[in-house]
């Protein structure tokens, strides 16, 4: 009986490292995802801002070209800055959906 008690009390104590420790990756992963996310829209905030600036001084703008691996899709512009706020919530739209979901 007593082997018993002992075994139950290993699993509960199990269970609840396991519990404890997925909490604390979901808090982690969460400050990350959106630290990220933040970062990425200040980036691209300022370099909208930097290019709108250089452009109200009349001068002229190199195309930057962006491109996601794979297949190769590529794009020339010249506003960086709205490109890497498009990705950033691209991205986190992908976090909601498939790594954070939230469910009533």
């Amino acid at each position: 009986m007593l082997a018993v008690a002992q075994n139950e009390k290993s699993k509960v104590t199990h269970v609840s490292k396991t519990v404890t420790f997925q909490k604390t990756a979901t808090y982690v992963a969460f400050f990350v995802a959106h630290s990220l996310l933040l970062l990425g829209f200040n980036v691209g905030y300022i370099e909208f801002k930097r290019v709108q600036k250089l452009r109200a001084q009349g001068e002229s703008l190199d195309d930057v070209e962006f491109s996601i691996g794979l297949e190769n899709i590529a794009r020339k512009t010249t506003v960086g800055g709205a490109l890497i706020s498009a990705f950033c919530f691209g991205f986190y739209a992908l976090y909601l959906s498939l790594i954070f979901p939230i469910g009533i």
